[in-house]
This record gives C-alpha cells, structure tokens and sequence, in this order.
C-alpha cells in the first residue's frame, strides 16, 4: 500500500468552465459535502481536522475562482501550500464558533493547539508541521492547515493510524478515517 505513486498536481486544466460549473453546483457541493464529511473527524465539540485530498483542494480552487475576481493562476498560486505530495497527509483544523462574541476567548484557550496534533501509526509518531499563517502562544487560528510528513514504511499501516490531540484543553484520539486509509490523496476516485 505503500503510496509512491504519482499526485498530480491541481491545475487550470482540471477545473470546469464558470458556466457548466454553475449548472451542476449544487448537485457538486452535494458530493464534496459527503466526500469531506467522510474524510472529517471531530477531536473534541468544537475542533474537528479534515484530511485534503486532490478532490477537495479541486473544489476549493473551483469554488474561490467562482467567488473571486482572481485568475486562476492566482487562485492555485494560493493554494500551492496544499497541492498533493505522495510523502504527505494535509488536513484543516477548524476550531469552531457559532457566536462570534465567542471568537476572541475560543481562539486564546486553543493557543497553540496547532503544534498539539500528531499521528500515531504503531510505534511511529507523526508530528503535524502547520502551513501559512497560523496562531502563536496567545491564540489559535480558526483555519489551519496542517501537513504531516510519512515516512515510507508508515502508509502500509494507514489502517492502524490514529490522530491524537494532546493539548492543555484538549485531548483526543481518535483513528484516521476509512476513507483515507482507501485513498489517502483523493487520486483512485
């Protein structure tokens, strides 16, 4: 199972003209919804971690070409921190807030919580390595992604991986979802 196979990168060429796009969004949204909630675990009531794939970073990319007045270049450009790597798990870590009175205090009992996720797989422990701008020692972000670097004797022990979440006001373990083990990088559906 071991995972050396080529990823390929997102590209303007994998994306759907404005138009046909806009004819079948809300039947794609529809699936991309039930794609990441099988690729989404909860760490604790208002954290959860979704495992990217190519599928999912496609979207995002299609989805902000919709929203914004960027090229598409500069939308990928963007995106670049998140491309597929055949040595790498990317996910997100939302912290969660429905109020947003709630936001700032959240944020700050969560500081640092970005450095507090790892993989566990048997003996071998994987530290998450945060991408872009993220929170520091006052307050977490509410988005993070997150990459986490597998050495090649870990992918075929996918299926015994857990995430764990070791933070002062936190903790979790909780295994890597069956649909990442299946397909870790979205390329086989």
């Amino acid at each position: 199972m071991a995972t050396t196979q080529a990823v390929p990168p997102v590209t303007s060429d994998d994306l759907e003209d404005a138009e046909r796009y806009e004819a079948g969004r809300k039947e794609a949204l529809v699936a991309m919804n039930r794609h990441k909630n099988a690729r989404r675990i909860a760490l604790a009531d208002d954290i959860s971690l979704l495992f990217e794939d190519r599928r999912t970073l496609k979207h995002q990319v299609q989805e902000m070409v919709r929203m914004e007045s960027d090229t598409v270049d500069e939308v990928l450009k963007h995106y670049t921190d998140l491309q597929p790597d055949p040595r790498d798990l990317v996910a997100t870590l939302f912290v969660e807030v429905q109020r947003s009175e709630e936001i700032r205090p959240r944020l700050s009992h969560y500081a640092g919580i970005e450095r507090s996720i790892r993989l566990r797989i048997g003996d071998l422990t994987v530290k998450a390595t945060p991408v872009g701008d993220f929170g520091d020692d006052q307050a977490a972000t509410a988005v993070t992604y997150m990459r986490f670097r597998l050495p090649d004797e870990a992918w075929d022990r996918l299926p015994t991986t857990e995430v764990v979440l070791d933070h002062p006001n936190a903790k979790a373990t909780v295994p890597l979802p069956d649909a990442v083990v299946a397909d870790p990088h979205g390329v086989r559906s």
